[in-house]
Protein backbone atom coordinates (compact mmCIF):
# COMPACT_ATOMS: atom_id res chain seq x y z
CA UNK A 1 0.00 0.00 0.00
CA UNK A 2 1.46 3.34 -1.04
CA UNK A 3 1.80 5.97 1.61
CA UNK A 4 0.56 9.46 0.87
CA UNK A 5 2.55 11.02 3.72
CA UNK A 6 5.02 13.67 2.56
CA UNK A 7 8.72 12.87 2.65
CA UNK A 8 10.52 14.09 5.78
CA UNK A 9 12.10 17.48 5.36
CA UNK A 10 15.44 18.39 6.94
CA UNK A 11 15.05 21.09 9.57
CA UNK A 12 17.46 23.23 11.51
CA UNK A 13 17.11 20.79 14.42
CA UNK A 14 17.88 17.82 12.19
CA UNK A 15 20.20 19.02 9.38
CA UNK A 16 21.05 16.58 6.56
CA UNK A 17 24.63 16.06 7.76
CA UNK A 18 23.70 15.41 11.43
CA UNK A 19 23.72 11.59 11.28
CA UNK A 20 27.10 11.38 9.56
CA UNK A 21 28.60 13.97 11.91
CA UNK A 22 27.31 12.17 15.03
CA UNK A 23 28.65 8.87 13.76
CA UNK A 24 32.00 10.49 12.97
CA UNK A 25 32.22 11.95 16.49
CA UNK A 26 31.50 8.51 17.99
CA UNK A 27 34.06 6.77 15.78
CA UNK A 28 36.68 9.37 16.63
CA UNK A 29 36.06 8.92 20.36
CA UNK A 30 36.59 5.15 19.93
CA UNK A 31 39.89 5.67 18.10
CA UNK A 32 38.62 4.77 14.62
CA UNK A 33 40.24 7.80 13.02
CA UNK A 34 40.04 6.88 9.33
CA UNK A 35 36.42 5.76 9.52
CA UNK A 36 35.59 9.02 11.30
CA UNK A 37 37.35 11.00 8.56
CA UNK A 38 35.15 9.36 5.91
CA UNK A 39 31.97 10.27 7.78
CA UNK A 40 33.13 13.85 8.30
CA UNK A 41 33.66 14.09 4.54
CA UNK A 42 30.11 12.78 3.99
CA UNK A 43 28.80 15.42 6.39
CA UNK A 44 30.76 18.11 4.54
CA UNK A 45 29.29 17.03 1.19
CA UNK A 46 25.76 17.65 2.51
CA UNK A 47 26.27 21.30 3.51
CA UNK A 48 27.97 24.48 2.40
CA UNK A 49 29.64 27.50 3.90
CA UNK A 50 31.43 27.62 7.24
CA UNK A 51 29.92 24.34 8.46
CA UNK A 52 31.32 22.51 5.45
CA UNK A 53 34.81 23.84 6.16
CA UNK A 54 34.58 22.80 9.80
CA UNK A 55 33.72 19.23 8.79
CA UNK A 56 36.53 19.16 6.23
CA UNK A 57 38.93 20.36 8.92
CA UNK A 58 37.75 17.63 11.29
CA UNK A 59 38.27 15.09 8.50
CA UNK A 60 41.81 16.41 7.98
CA UNK A 61 42.61 16.14 11.68
CA UNK A 62 41.21 12.61 11.87
CA UNK A 63 43.23 11.59 8.78
CA UNK A 64 46.38 12.95 10.39
CA UNK A 65 45.69 10.97 13.55
CA UNK A 66 45.14 7.89 11.39
CA UNK A 67 48.59 8.27 9.77
CA UNK A 68 47.17 9.34 6.42
CA UNK A 69 49.25 12.47 6.04
CA UNK A 70 48.70 12.91 2.24
CA UNK A 71 44.91 12.86 2.74
CA UNK A 72 45.17 15.30 5.65
CA UNK A 73 47.18 17.71 3.52
CA UNK A 74 44.68 17.53 0.63
CA UNK A 75 41.75 18.26 2.96
CA UNK A 76 43.62 21.11 4.66
CA UNK A 77 44.43 22.50 1.20
CA UNK A 78 40.70 22.57 0.40
CA UNK A 79 39.92 24.47 3.62
CA UNK A 80 42.65 27.00 2.85
CA UNK A 81 41.39 27.38 -0.74
CA UNK A 82 37.84 28.14 0.36
CA UNK A 83 38.46 30.16 3.53
CA UNK A 84 39.89 33.67 3.33
CA UNK A 85 38.19 35.60 6.15
CA UNK A 86 38.21 33.36 9.24
CA UNK A 87 41.80 33.37 10.54
CA UNK A 88 40.88 30.84 13.19
CA UNK A 89 39.93 28.21 10.60
CA UNK A 90 42.91 29.08 8.42
CA UNK A 91 45.24 28.73 11.38
CA UNK A 92 43.89 25.28 12.24
CA UNK A 93 44.20 24.18 8.60
CA UNK A 94 47.78 25.49 8.41
CA UNK A 95 48.68 23.53 11.55
CA UNK A 96 47.23 20.28 10.18
CA UNK A 97 48.89 20.88 6.81
CA UNK A 98 52.28 21.61 8.37
CA UNK A 99 52.16 18.42 10.45
CA UNK A 100 51.08 16.39 7.42
CA UNK A 101 53.92 17.78 5.31
CA UNK A 102 56.42 17.11 8.11
CA UNK A 103 55.23 13.51 8.33
CA UNK A 104 55.99 13.19 4.61
CA UNK A 105 59.44 14.73 4.99
CA UNK A 106 58.49 17.89 3.07
CA UNK A 107 60.11 20.24 5.56
CA UNK A 108 60.60 23.30 3.28
CA UNK A 109 56.86 23.46 2.53
CA UNK A 110 55.98 22.80 6.15
CA UNK A 111 58.28 25.63 7.27
CA UNK A 112 56.29 28.16 5.23
CA UNK A 113 53.02 26.99 6.82
CA UNK A 114 54.50 27.21 10.33
CA UNK A 115 55.76 30.74 9.73
CA UNK A 116 52.37 31.84 8.38
CA UNK A 117 50.71 30.21 11.40
CA UNK A 118 52.74 32.45 13.74
CA UNK A 119 51.34 35.57 12.04
CA UNK A 120 47.77 34.64 13.07
CA UNK A 121 46.91 36.21 16.42
CA UNK A 122 44.35 33.52 17.35
CA UNK A 123 46.89 30.67 17.18
CA UNK A 124 46.75 28.86 20.56
CA UNK A 125 49.75 29.34 22.82
CA UNK A 126 50.72 25.64 22.89
CA UNK A 127 50.54 25.39 19.08
CA UNK A 128 52.60 28.57 18.73
CA UNK A 129 55.25 27.17 21.10
CA UNK A 130 55.47 23.84 19.24
CA UNK A 131 55.67 25.59 15.87
CA UNK A 132 58.53 27.79 17.11
CA UNK A 133 60.39 24.75 18.44
CA UNK A 134 60.05 22.95 15.10
CA UNK A 135 61.16 26.03 13.16
CA UNK A 136 64.22 26.31 15.42
CA UNK A 137 65.17 22.74 14.51
CA UNK A 138 64.71 23.33 10.78
CA UNK A 139 66.70 26.58 10.77
CA UNK A 140 69.50 24.92 12.76
CA UNK A 141 69.67 22.19 10.13
CA UNK A 142 69.96 24.85 7.41
CA UNK A 143 72.83 26.58 9.20
CA UNK A 144 70.78 29.63 10.27
CA UNK A 145 71.53 29.30 13.98
CA UNK A 146 70.78 32.93 14.89
CA UNK A 147 67.26 32.65 13.45
CA UNK A 148 66.81 29.38 15.34
CA UNK A 149 68.05 31.07 18.54
CA UNK A 150 65.48 33.85 18.11
CA UNK A 151 62.65 31.32 17.85
CA UNK A 152 63.81 29.41 20.95
CA UNK A 153 64.15 32.57 23.04
CA UNK A 154 60.79 33.95 21.87
CA UNK A 155 59.01 30.68 22.74
CA UNK A 156 60.34 30.84 26.31
CA UNK A 157 57.50 33.19 27.35
CA UNK A 158 54.93 30.67 26.07
CA UNK A 159 56.18 27.82 28.26
CA UNK A 160 55.93 26.89 31.93
CA UNK A 161 57.39 24.40 34.39
CA UNK A 162 59.66 21.66 33.03
CA UNK A 163 59.10 22.86 29.45
CA UNK A 164 61.08 26.04 30.22
CA UNK A 165 63.93 23.95 31.60
CA UNK A 166 64.05 21.87 28.42
CA UNK A 167 63.88 24.96 26.25
CA UNK A 168 66.83 26.46 28.15
CA UNK A 169 68.73 23.24 27.49
CA UNK A 170 68.12 23.71 23.77
CA UNK A 171 69.26 27.33 23.90
CA UNK A 172 72.49 26.41 25.71
CA UNK A 173 73.12 23.47 23.36
CA UNK A 174 72.77 25.77 20.34
CA UNK A 175 75.06 28.42 21.83
CA UNK A 176 77.61 25.76 22.79
CA UNK A 177 77.73 24.57 19.18
CA UNK A 178 79.05 27.89 17.80
CA UNK A 179 82.30 29.76 18.33
CA UNK A 180 82.78 32.81 20.55
CA UNK A 181 83.56 34.84 17.43
CA UNK A 182 80.14 34.02 15.95
CA UNK A 183 78.40 34.92 19.21
CA UNK A 184 80.18 38.28 19.24
CA UNK A 185 79.11 38.80 15.61
CA UNK A 186 75.51 38.01 16.56
CA UNK A 187 75.62 40.68 19.27
CA UNK A 188 75.98 43.29 16.55
CA UNK A 189 73.19 41.80 14.42
CA UNK A 190 70.39 41.16 16.91
CA UNK A 191 68.21 43.99 18.17
CA UNK A 192 66.23 41.75 20.55
CA UNK A 193 67.22 42.58 24.17
CA UNK A 194 66.45 39.03 25.32
CA UNK A 195 68.71 37.57 22.65
CA UNK A 196 71.40 40.11 23.57
CA UNK A 197 71.22 38.97 27.19
CA UNK A 198 71.56 35.30 26.32
CA UNK A 199 74.53 36.08 24.06
CA UNK A 200 76.23 38.12 26.78
CA UNK A 201 75.76 35.36 29.34
CA UNK A 202 77.06 32.75 26.90
CA UNK A 203 80.30 34.73 26.52
CA UNK A 204 80.57 35.23 30.29
CA UNK A 205 80.21 31.47 30.80
CA UNK A 206 83.04 30.76 28.36
CA UNK A 207 85.34 33.30 29.96
CA UNK A 208 84.62 32.03 33.50
CA UNK A 209 84.89 28.22 33.62
CA UNK A 210 84.86 28.16 37.45
CA UNK A 211 81.18 27.88 38.59
CA UNK A 212 81.53 30.37 41.47
CA UNK A 213 83.34 32.92 39.34
CA UNK A 214 80.79 32.44 36.58
CA UNK A 215 77.87 33.05 38.93
CA UNK A 216 79.51 36.19 40.32
CA UNK A 217 80.25 37.49 36.81
CA UNK A 218 76.66 36.89 35.67
CA UNK A 219 75.24 38.62 38.75
CA UNK A 220 77.59 41.57 38.14
CA UNK A 221 76.47 41.80 34.51
CA UNK A 222 72.82 41.69 35.53
CA UNK A 223 73.34 44.48 38.05
CA UNK A 224 75.12 46.60 35.42
CA UNK A 225 72.30 46.14 32.89
CA UNK A 226 69.05 46.72 34.80
CA UNK A 227 67.21 47.72 31.64
CA UNK A 228 67.34 44.19 30.25
CA UNK A 229 64.34 41.97 30.98
CA UNK A 230 65.05 38.95 33.23
CA UNK A 231 65.52 35.59 31.52
CA UNK A 232 65.24 33.38 34.63
CA UNK A 233 68.78 32.19 33.99
CA UNK A 234 69.60 28.76 35.39
CA UNK A 235 73.10 27.48 35.99
CA UNK A 236 74.66 25.99 32.87
CA UNK A 237 75.95 23.11 35.01
CA UNK A 238 72.44 22.34 36.24
CA UNK A 239 71.10 22.40 32.68
CA UNK A 240 73.53 19.67 31.65
CA UNK A 241 72.29 17.25 34.30
CA UNK A 242 69.98 14.58 32.90
CA UNK A 243 66.33 14.98 33.89
CA UNK A 244 65.49 12.13 36.25
CA UNK A 245 61.98 13.25 37.18
CA UNK A 246 60.44 10.53 35.04
CA UNK A 247 61.74 7.00 35.55
CA UNK A 248 58.95 5.12 33.80
CA UNK A 249 60.09 2.53 31.31
CA UNK A 250 59.47 3.82 27.80
CA UNK A 251 59.70 2.60 24.26
CA UNK A 252 62.64 1.55 22.15
CA UNK A 253 62.38 3.74 19.06
CA UNK A 254 63.69 2.52 15.71
CA UNK A 255 64.65 5.58 13.66
CA UNK A 256 65.07 3.99 10.23
CA UNK A 257 64.57 4.97 6.57
CA UNK A 258 61.24 3.99 5.02
CA UNK A 259 62.23 4.69 1.41
CA UNK A 260 65.13 3.97 -0.90
CA UNK A 261 67.44 0.97 -1.03
CA UNK A 262 67.46 0.54 2.76
CA UNK A 263 63.67 0.27 3.18
CA UNK A 264 63.61 -3.55 3.20
CA UNK A 265 66.53 -3.72 5.61
CA UNK A 266 64.69 -1.31 7.92
CA UNK A 267 61.60 -3.52 7.85
CA UNK A 268 63.69 -6.56 8.76
CA UNK A 269 65.44 -4.73 11.61
CA UNK A 270 62.21 -3.40 13.12
CA UNK A 271 60.53 -6.81 12.80
CA UNK A 272 63.49 -8.45 14.58
CA UNK A 273 63.37 -5.88 17.37
CA UNK A 274 59.62 -6.38 17.84
CA UNK A 275 60.03 -10.16 17.97
CA UNK A 276 62.83 -9.91 20.54
CA UNK A 277 60.72 -7.55 22.66
CA UNK A 278 57.78 -9.96 22.60
CA UNK A 279 59.92 -12.99 23.48
CA UNK A 280 61.55 -11.25 26.44
CA UNK A 281 58.49 -9.21 27.54
CA UNK A 282 60.59 -6.12 26.94
CA UNK A 283 59.49 -2.55 26.28
CA UNK A 284 57.46 -1.71 23.20
CA UNK A 285 59.22 -1.00 19.92
CA UNK A 286 58.08 2.12 18.09
CA UNK A 287 59.04 2.70 14.45
CA UNK A 288 59.87 6.27 13.41
CA UNK A 289 60.12 6.25 9.62
CA UNK A 290 62.59 8.74 8.15
CA UNK A 291 62.58 9.68 4.49
CA UNK A 292 66.23 10.45 3.72
CA UNK A 293 65.64 14.13 4.52
CA UNK A 294 68.10 14.99 7.34
CA UNK A 295 65.97 17.89 8.63
CA UNK A 296 62.98 15.59 8.98
CA UNK A 297 65.12 12.94 10.73
CA UNK A 298 66.14 15.55 13.31
CA UNK A 299 62.48 16.48 13.85
CA UNK A 300 61.55 12.79 14.26
CA UNK A 301 64.29 12.35 16.86
CA UNK A 302 63.05 15.34 18.89
CA UNK A 303 59.47 14.09 18.58
CA UNK A 304 60.58 10.67 19.86
CA UNK A 305 62.30 12.24 22.87
CA UNK A 306 59.13 14.20 23.64
CA UNK A 307 56.99 11.05 23.36
CA UNK A 308 59.12 9.11 25.84
CA UNK A 309 61.59 7.06 23.78
CA UNK A 310 64.21 5.66 26.17
CA UNK A 311 66.71 4.59 23.52
CA UNK A 312 66.99 5.01 19.75
CA UNK A 313 68.16 2.34 17.31
CA UNK A 314 69.22 4.15 14.14
CA UNK A 315 69.61 6.31 12.12
CA UNK A 316 71.35 4.35 9.42
CA UNK A 317 72.47 6.91 6.81
CA UNK A 318 75.51 9.14 7.60
CA UNK A 319 73.63 12.38 6.87
CA UNK A 320 70.84 11.32 9.24
CA UNK A 321 73.34 10.42 11.98
CA UNK A 322 74.86 13.90 11.68
CA UNK A 323 71.40 15.47 11.76
CA UNK A 324 70.50 13.70 15.01
CA UNK A 325 73.87 14.55 16.55
CA UNK A 326 73.32 18.25 15.77
CA UNK A 327 70.10 18.47 17.82
CA UNK A 328 70.75 15.85 20.52
CA UNK A 329 71.21 17.28 24.03
CA UNK A 330 73.34 15.70 26.81
CA UNK A 331 70.20 14.73 28.72
CA UNK A 332 68.59 12.99 25.72
CA UNK A 333 68.36 9.17 25.52
CA UNK A 334 71.26 7.18 24.01
CA UNK A 335 71.41 6.53 20.28
CA UNK A 336 72.75 3.36 18.63
CA UNK A 337 73.47 4.44 15.05
CA UNK A 338 73.52 1.59 12.55
CA UNK A 339 75.31 3.26 9.66
CA UNK A 340 78.96 3.61 8.77
CA UNK A 341 81.02 6.07 10.77
CA UNK A 342 79.75 9.58 10.04
CA UNK A 343 82.63 11.21 11.89
CA UNK A 344 80.46 11.90 14.95
CA UNK A 345 82.04 11.82 18.40
CA UNK A 346 79.41 12.42 21.09
CA UNK A 347 78.77 10.90 24.53
CA UNK A 348 75.69 8.72 24.39
CA UNK A 349 75.81 8.26 20.60
CA UNK A 350 77.22 4.88 19.60
CA UNK A 351 78.03 3.59 16.13
CA UNK A 352 77.22 -0.04 15.38
CA UNK A 353 77.86 -0.34 11.68
CA UNK A 354 75.94 -2.73 9.45
CA UNK A 355 78.26 -2.00 6.54
CA UNK A 356 79.85 -5.20 5.19
CA UNK A 357 83.06 -3.35 4.39
CA UNK A 358 83.41 -1.93 7.88
CA UNK A 359 82.47 -5.25 9.48
CA UNK A 360 84.99 -7.20 7.36
CA UNK A 361 87.73 -4.71 8.20
CA UNK A 362 86.95 -4.92 11.93
CA UNK A 363 86.99 -8.72 11.87
CA UNK A 364 90.31 -8.75 10.04
CA UNK A 365 91.91 -6.26 12.45
CA UNK A 366 90.62 -8.03 15.56
CA UNK A 367 91.61 -11.46 14.24
CA UNK A 368 95.12 -10.30 13.38
CA UNK A 369 95.53 -8.64 16.77
CA UNK A 370 94.43 -11.91 18.43
CA UNK A 371 97.24 -13.80 16.61
CA UNK A 372 95.23 -15.54 13.91
CA UNK A 373 97.04 -15.87 10.55
CA UNK A 374 94.90 -18.44 8.69
CA UNK A 375 91.30 -17.48 7.97
CA UNK A 376 88.38 -19.35 6.41
CA UNK A 377 85.63 -17.11 5.00
CA UNK A 378 82.08 -18.33 4.29
CA UNK A 379 80.67 -15.89 1.71
CA UNK A 380 78.12 -15.82 -1.14
CA UNK A 381 79.41 -16.14 -4.71
CA UNK A 382 78.25 -12.76 -5.89
CA UNK A 383 79.38 -9.13 -5.86
CA UNK A 384 78.62 -8.86 -2.15
CA UNK A 385 80.86 -11.82 -1.35
CA UNK A 386 83.62 -10.46 -3.58
CA UNK A 387 83.53 -7.16 -1.65
CA UNK A 388 83.87 -8.99 1.67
Amino acid sequence: MLSTAPAPVATAANPPEAASARQADALLAEGHDLEAAKDYIKAAAAVQGKTQLQYLLKAAQASLQGNRAPVAVLLADEVLRLEHDDNGLRGQALWVRAQGLMDQGQTPRAKGNLEELLTIASTPQNVRAEAMGTLATLYTQEGHELTALNFLIERDSLLSGAAIHKNHQRIHALLDSVSSARIQNWQGRSGNPLVQEWLAIALISRHNPDPDQRKAAINAWMAAHPGHPPINFTSHDELNVADTTSSQEGSICALLPSTGSYARLSQALSAGMETAAQLTSGPAVKLLQSTGNPSYTAVLFERGVKEGCQIFVGPLLPQDINAVASVRKPSDPPVIALGSDAGVQQPGLYTFSLSRDVAARQIANQGYAAGYRRVYVLYPQDSSGAAI
